[in-house]
């Protein structure tokens, strides 16, 4: 999904800035329509119900 993702919108590249929560990543786009932009990666099966709340919660700070 994030290669699919980072192709729609052109970017060149990510840069790995942190880790929200245990195998769910920070980064930041490089290059494209969003050059910048903040994004959170983390696998379907990566924690528990309240994960994806953490990462968009992350996201909003």
């Amino acid at each position: 999904m994030t290669v699919a993702f980072c192709q729609e919108v052109g970017a060149l590249a990510v840069e790995v800035s942190g880790e929200v929560l245990p195998l769910a990543a920070s980064r930041t786009l490089v290059g494209g329509d969003f050059d910048g932009l903040k994004i959170v990666t983390k696998g379907g099966l990566v924690g528990n119900t309240e994960s994806a709340a953490k990462c968009v919660e992350f996201l909003l700070k």
